[in-house]
């Protein structure tokens, strides 16, 4: 490693030391605080921009891309960037996060809101990859937000500790310096403040803060109408269930608000999810269409189209078609990759937790 001002380099044989330093603490701490296993694989053949977690097996598997970084063979001499190095190691703590997140939905004894507003939003998007990906939901998604905010600051906290001799300011920058990448050239969690970048971390960590609040009255999307989404075709596709379409594109229902129905339509369709989400339980909310707007859902027999209520299978590809929305034509971006930050809960193409 070099530090000429503010910049790090790094040798890709020093990295593959750092990162596998890092996956132990990682494995380390969840166990440890956690109790629990996971089985963490460090991907030569994934992007440094693709991270994911299975919590579908056991142990939870996190993979994590560190394409290209790594030494190639040991008279690598090539010189890495810090801002392509930092990258993994915060999609390391973003994916540990989810890895949190499951163990809340499912051991914690005094679940806070909080919690329950991510199961609930991890349970509407069962069977729903359409719903989970589109950009409008997915960089609105709390859980992800959440990911991401831990990822930069534990990153940070981690490098500070590992780095104890190198200014905190030059570690501070080279994060600085990815918020600011993708705050500025993708569709992010976070806008930069007033079109300027961030230059403190602790106002990062506000503006997760409070982009995570934002998230309960985001509007989420159903964009698509050729929909390969269970709850989605219901939506868009079948008469019956107009009612309940209605109630969810009305103005009066956003963010959370939607998810909770989307929750519903799935918890109607396959009630044995919610066993797996005993924190929803243990605060008394009641998931119904009943409690929740008054309403009866249609027959589960009766308009659900191709699908079918037991058999709703989520196709993997994602089609491409005019994106719209009820009441007018959305502004179209392209769906984001299956594999950047967002396999969180594994193979798309299960049904449902249990499948």
């Amino acid at each position: 490693m070099m530090i000429s001002g503010k910049l790090m380099v790094f040798r890709p044989e020093f990295v593959n030391c750092l990162y596998s330093d890092c996956v132990s603490y990682i494995v380390h701490d969840v166990d440890l605080n956690l109790d629990l296993d996971i089985d963490f694989h460090l991907r030569g053949n994934m992007s440094i921009f693709d991270g994911r977690t299975n919590d579908t097996v056991y142990p939870i598997q996190v993979d994590v891309g560190v394409g290209d970084l790594l030494p190639k063979h040991k008279f690598d001499f090539r010189k890495l960037d810090g801002k392509d190095v930092v990258r993994p190691i915060i999609n390391m703590f973003h994916e540990a996060e989810h890895v949190h997140q499951y163990a809340q939905f499912h051991h914690v004894k005094h679940p806070t809101n909080e919690d329950v507003y991510l199961a609930v939003n991890r349970i509407a998007r069962e069977n729903n990859d359409l719903y989970y990906l589109y950009p409008e939901n997915y960089y609105h998604n709390p859980r992800e937000i959440r990911a991401e905010q831990a990822g930069v600051m534990d990153a940070y906290e981690y490098l500070c500790d590992s780095f104890s001799n190198v200014d905190e300011d030059v570690i501070e920058q080279l994060l600085l310096d990815y918020v600011n990448d993708r705050a500025k050239n993708e569709y992010y969690y976070l806008r930069q403040p007033l079109g300027k970048p961030f230059v403190d971390i602790l106002d990062v960590n506000k503006a997760f803060d409070i982009a995570f609040e934002e998230s309960k009255t985001s509007r989420r999307m159903y964009m698509q109408r050729n929909n390969d989404d269970f709850v989605g075709d219901l939506l868009w596709n079948q008469p019956e269930w107009d009612e309940v379409s209605n109630l969810f594109f009305s103005s009066a229902n956003y963010g959370y608000m939607q998810d909770k129905l989307v929750a519903a339509v799935n918890l109607y369709f396959h009630p044995d999810y919610i066993k797996d989400y005993p924190c929803i339980g243990a605060k008394g909310l009641n998931l119904s269409g009943e409690a929740l707007f008054g309403i009866s859902f249609p027959d589960k027999n009766v308009g659900i189209g191709a699908h079918g209520a037991k058999n709703a299978q989520v196709s993997k590809s994602s089609k491409m078609v005019l994106n719209r929305v009820r009441g007018g034509v959305s502004g179209s971006r392209p769906l984001p990759s299956f594999s950047e930050h967002m396999s969180d809960d594994g193979d798309y193409g299960n049904s449902g937790p249990n499948s």
